[in-house]
């Protein structure tokens, strides 16, 4: 298959006995609507370059687009990259802007990139999105009252501190199979050089004011929007528990909420029918909390 963030994805099955190559995804002429994606380069207060991408709506004339900052897991395996982006596609239709942050820790920048970020990545994390988010508001046609967090496995973490004293008036957040609790995720290694990876990147769990900070569901008192909580029933990287545990947290403080069980996916592996429940849920979510117009099945996707 080959990708580009200026053509839909074209791909071909090839059957080798028979020497026959078919395409499977036919480019179309429509290829023209397809929205464009900026590549943002933010200096954060270390001078450090950010990189990030940003896929903006065909706006009207005086118009300005809602935005859905995603932040993305791993966090050091990980990284954003300039490519087709079926989602972003989706959300584009809808008149709503995606960006995409390659926060400091990000796998592909070099060590010394990463390293900043080590054992601090609570206070890194925000400072990198709150100065991209402020660059891209500043240059490009975002509405900064309609913005909304994504962040999926280290990345819903990520999403969660956001919350805590942003520096936004944030509309909402969706968790995908989150972390909320750093420490589970130490209490699951096995392998000593794996634990001792995970301590090199995130701190020494062992603390207990590692724990207390990193800790986020003792912290959410102050949280002021109603998140949308997407969790699989067999995740095999991020326990469900986590979800289900922010869940009990925000009933205990009577905060609103929306949750959906994915039935069939493992962390990273989604089928087509959660898939399909969790794009329906999506739309939903979207129109209540951006006042977008989202149609539940992305053309694009």
């Amino acid at each position: 298959s080959r990708q580009s963030p200026t053509d839909k994805p074209h791909c071909v099955w090839v059957d080798v006995n028979n020497r026959v190559v078919k395409p499977i995804i036919e480019q179309n002429s429509k290829s023209n609507n397809i929205a464009p994606t900026e590549i943002i380069h933010t200096q954060n207060f270390t001078k450090t370059d950010l990189l990030s991408y940003l896929v903006m709506p065909k706006l009207k004339d005086g118009q300005k687009a809602p935005l859905m900052v995603r932040i993305h897991g791993g966090p050091a395996e990980v990284r954003d990259t300039l490519r087709f982006d079926p989602e972003a596609q989706w959300l584009a239709q809808q008149n709503v802007a995606t960006l995409s942050i390659n926060y400091r820790g990000s796998a592909g920048f070099g060590y010394s990139f990463q390293q900043q970020a080590f054992g601090q990545f609570r206070d890194s994390l925000k400072d990198d999105i709150e100065r991209v988010i402020d660059d891209v508001v500043a240059k490009y046609a975002i509405e900064p009252s309609s913005i909304v967090l994504y962040g999926a496995s280290f990345g819903g973490f990520a999403a969660l501190n956001e919350l805590i004293e942003p520096n936004f008036n944030y509309k909402g957040v969706v968790l995908f199979n989150s972390v909320t609790q750093l420490e589970k995720i130490a209490e699951s290694i096995s392998e000593p050089n794996t634990l001792s990876e995970f301590t090199n990147i995130f701190g020494d769990f062992t603390n207990n004011e590692w724990l207390i900070k990193n800790n986020l569901l003792n912290q959410l008192n102050q949280l002021k929007v109603e998140p949308l909580i997407v969790y699989s029933r067999f995740d095999d990287k991020v326990s469900n528990q986590q979800s289900l545990a922010l869940i009990e947290l925000l009933k205990k403080l009577n905060k609103p909420y929306q949750a959906l069980e994915l039935l069939e996916s493992k962390h990273s592996q989604i089928s087509t029918a959660d898939a399909l429940a969790y794009y329906e849920k999506l739309a939903d979510y979207l129109r209540v909390t951006l006042g977008t117009k989202t149609e539940a099945q992305p053309e694009t996707l």
